[in-house]
């Protein structure tokens, strides 16, 4: 069964505004979980340098972080006293996806959520690097953040492909629309699922697929939602180009987020490798859940 019992919020040390630790509060609240700060940062003045000793610049290290930590329980302080249960870290690192990474492996995070900034003049979001090796290889959710607060009755959409590639993990499809199900009761929010498809032998034109091809695809996706709470008005199968059809049913929609899955030969394969990942997950005006598979192993290690 999906659950979101450790969140971990990534701050962001250049940043005034938080917009990472007001939406992870947020979920803290209303999914009953305990919350993580963390921190990673860098200065190159006490990098390594042979003007200095190695002591000193330990210990200079050490000073630095000690700052950032103290400002991360101000930051907590206020939430301890709504009753959240709030611990905090901060790290030294230039690295600082690989030392989240290894933070959700020690602590057994189960969702990172990290900010990101939409131009909405536009319409692009330019996802960072960091951003995009969290998307492939952190073993937790990854919700990044593009709005400034969720709407009282927010607007989810699930994106799942039943119809997926060989070598697809078991069950995928599945998980993402329990994930997706447990959030829109937890957040008292609505949800729509999506499944667009394309094919290299006909045109991306829903007229001019052949009825077989399609009902193929409806059938697999009825399949897979028999036993689904997600109102048939609310269910859309979309023939064309990932981005365009994506993009038009959020636009159509207002959603607030959408949920999917990203892993090696799998929906957002296409997606996370090349340049379809810029173009899609970029252009999205929402916030973006990234869930993976059971099982997944991140190539960082701690």
């Amino acid at each position: 069964m999906f659950a979101i019992n450790r969140i971990m919020a990534v701050i962001d040390p250049g940043s005034e505004t938080q917009r990472a630790l007001a939406r992870a509060a947020e979920f803290a609240r209303k999914l009953d979980a305990e919350l993580i700060l963390f921190l990673c940062d860098y200065s190159a003045s006490l990098a390594d340098s042979p003007l200095l000793s190695a002591s000193i610049q330990s210990r200079g290290r050490q000073a630095f972080i000690h700052e950032k930590k103290l400002w991360l329980e101000q930051l907590a302080q206020p939430l301890r006293e709504q009753g959240i249960v709030v611990d905090t870290e901060a790290v030294w690192g230039k690295r600082f996806y690989a030392e989240a990474i290894r933070k959700c492996l020690r602590s057994h995070v189960d969702l990172v959520v990290k900010a990101t900034e939409h131009h909405s003049k536009i319409r692009r979001t330019f996802f960072s690097s960091s951003d995009w090796h969290l998307i492939r290889e952190c073993p937790a959710a990854v919700l990044l953040v593009k709005l400034d607060e969720l709407p009282a009755e927010a607007k989810l959409i699930a994106a799942v492909d039943p119809v997926a590639e060989q070598g697809a993990p078991p069950h995928f499809d599945r998980k993402i629309i329990d994930a997706a199900e447990w959030l829109r009761d937890k957040l008292q929010a609505s949800l729509s699922v999506v499944h667009w498809y394309e094919s290299p032998y006909f045109p991306a034109d829903e007229d001019k697929i052949p009825p077989a091809v399609k009902q193929t695809h409806e059938e697999m996706l009825a399949a897979l939602l028999a036993d689904c709470d997600v109102a048939p008005e609310n269910v859309h199968l979309r023939a064309g180009e990932n981005e365009q059809a994506l993009l038009e049913l959020v636009s159509a929609t207002h959603a607030d987020m959408v949920i999917m899955g990203a892993v090696a030969r799998y929906f957002l394969e296409r997606l996370v490798i090349g340049s379809s990942a810029e173009k899609i997950l970029d252009r999205l005006p929402c916030d973006i859940l990234v869930l993976k598979p059971d099982g997944f192993v991140s190539p960082v290690m701690l």
